[in-house]
């Protein structure tokens, strides 16, 4: 989620952008026990999710504006939301969806309504198994045509 490769880097160049896994926003800490994971919390933008940087500097997590951004308006604002769970990450992520759903008055009707959610499909863009890859002998409709 969010934008990847942005960070904090032009004002102050001793920061590194968190790639520990994937990389991104939300950041999810959980504690690993020997039954799964129990304590988790995630912290995410709770505004101007596409301008929003994380990273990591001499063990200092620093949140907010990209630092490639050249100008703020005045009276800009950032937030955060951390939010916390003792149920695992999945119950994390469940109900910091449905927060974030309704701070933001969304629904569940254009996800599941997605064709590319609810239909199995195949990716053919760069570095997908097809994308320059046919079956022998065939073009690119008829290798999928096939594949169904």
């Amino acid at each position: 989620m969010g934008e990847l490769e942005k960070h904090a880097g032009l004002w102050n160049n001793q920061s590194k952008f968190l790639k520990i896994g994937m990389s991104g926003d939300p950041l999810i800490i959980f504690d690993s026990t020997e039954y799964g994971q129990n304590d988790s919390i995630i912290i995410s933008p709770l505004s101007e999710f596409m301008s929003t940087s994380l990273s990591v500097n001499k063990h200092i997590l620093e949140y907010g504006f990209i630092g490639s951004i050249k100008s703020i308006p005045r009276n800009s604002t950032n937030s955060l939301i951390i939010y916390y769970s003792s149920d695992g990450i999945n119950h994390l992520m469940e109900q910091w969806g449905i927060l974030m759903q309704k701070v933001f008055n969304r629904t569940n009707k254009y996800r599941l309504n997605d064709l590319t959610i609810n239909y199995l499909g195949y990716y053919t863009d760069n570095g997908a198994y097809y994308y320059y890859n046919t079956e022998p002998q065939m073009n690119y409709e008829q290798t999928i045509i096939k594949i169904k």
